[in-house]
């Protein structure tokens, strides 16, 4: 099986565009055997001091007041909590009624073992139920995140089997990892150009 490479020509007209390092933005995308996709996640970096309990923090709702992320615009503005680890952890949220997406916050601006546990229970649990099946099988990348056992049972609660990937493999099997990465800045800049 041979690699998909861009043309000589796109690769030396390609532009990257500033970005600042403080400035991240991860989307986590699913699909089933189909081709459906499940509503897109979007993580956005943001800063706390206390991890586990994100009331504080402004990024959700400064989003809200933007346009395209306004509540006239299906976003509804949400507090997740959920006991992980013997600690509840709080975190806002952002989530399209009409389509599913959901958009949070995170230090890192990664899917940790928090917003796994939230992103099963606002997106894929809906969606499972919204499938009319009983139980669905999600293979993921192996992050210690996704195997943790707190994680693990809450997907099963839900209906969803878990299973990851080989090790090493995430970036041969998962198609959007070759993607470039772009930066909140680096978008919002190119939205402006």
């Amino acid at each position: 099986m041979s690699a998909w490479r861009p043309a000589a020509a796109a690769v030396a007209a390609a532009k990257v565009p500033f970005s600042h390092d403080r400035a991240r933005l991860t989307s986590h995308l699913a699909a089933n055997a189909a081709g459906d996709l499940l509503p897109a996640t979007f993580v956005i970096k943001c800063a706390t001091k206390v991890p586990t309990d994100q009331r504080k923090t402004t990024v959700i709702h400064t989003l809200n007041q933007q346009p395209g992320f306004t509540e006239a615009e299906g976003w509804f503005a949400g507090m997740w909590s959920r006991k992980l680890k013997d600690v509840t952890h709080y975190r806002p949220y952002l989530l399209n009624e009409l389509d599913g997406r959901l958009v949070f916050a995170q230090n890192y601006a990664y899917m940790d073992y928090c917003g796994a546990a939230m992103w099963c229970d606002l997106v894929v649990a809906p969606a499972l139920k919204k499938s009319g099946r009983k139980k669905w099988l999600l293979v993921w990348d192996g992050h210690k995140s996704h195997l943790n056992e707190e994680v693990v049972a809450i997907f099963e609660a839900a209906g969803v089997m878990l299973r990851s990937l080989p090790p090493n493999m995430t970036d041969i099997l998962q198609g959007a990892l070759r993607s470039p990465r772009l930066s909140v800045h680096a978008l919002q800049h190119a939205a402006h150009t």
